[in-house]
């Protein structure tokens, strides 16, 4: 019988085979917000359930400039607490985004314009604050203040749709940022649409804290 695994894309179907669970079929097309990707091996070991063992990952995500390859060889996760107010302080304080590196994508910013795909280095700084419970206030150096919502090790855009009003009329809106800090660097994934309504991504991000 399949299941859902706990993971984070949707739909995914896992058949338990031998204390593993197996991706059924073999070859499975999944989407999240940012980034789709086609997953031709996801094993589960040591439980029946992914959340419980070990995993393993290939796969191949499509990005809007070009197809990655990647691979996971050993993957373990722990569930986090649905109230979790102590999982703010891994993030809070001055982060700057490390040097872009357009090899690897790291802090490369993808605008899908009419023209194509523009890259741009993601750069600055971002501030975290704590707000209340597990709840972050993230504030970027073009003064948009956006939420987040910490548990365990990792901070999600809580609402999941946020705008910043600019002067003129015009809006940022963020609709995805995850990110996980084991503080003093974190790794991030964003997706939104900029001032022009031009959608953008940034599906590599990392940043270090700036003490």
């Amino acid at each position: 019988m399949n299941r859902e695994a706990a993971w984070p894309y949707r739909s995914a179907p896992f058949r338990p085979v031998r204390g593993r669970d197996l991706l059924t079929p073999a070859c499975f097309a999944l989407l999240n917000p940012v980034v789709s990707a086609v997953f031709g091996l996801v094993v589960g070991r040591g439980g029946s359930t992914l959340d419980l063992g070990g995993e393993r990952i290939r796969a191949k995500s499509h990005r809007p400039d070009r197809d990655l390859d990647f691979a996971l060889p050993t993957g373990a996760r722990a569930r986090a607490a649905e109230d979790d107010p102590g999982a703010a302080a891994a993030f809070l304080g001055t982060w700057r985004y490390d040097p872009p590196d357009p090899a690897t994508q790291r802090n490369i910013r993808l605008a899908r314009a009419d023209s194509g795909v523009v890259p741009s280095p993601e750069q600055g700084t971002v501030t975290f604050s704590a707000d209340y419970g597990g709840r972050i206030s993230a504030r970027t150096e073009d003064g948009c203040a956006w939420t987040l919502l910490a548990r365990g090790n990792t901070a999600k855009l809580d609402p999941p749709v946020q705008t910043c009003p600019r002067p003129g009329g015009t809006s940022i809106t963020m609709r995805s940022w995850t990110t996980a800090s084991d503080g003093m660097h974190q790794t991030a994934i964003l997706h939104g649409e900029t001032e022009q309504k031009t959608p953008f991504t940034v599906s590599f991000a990392t940043l270090t804290a700036d003490r």
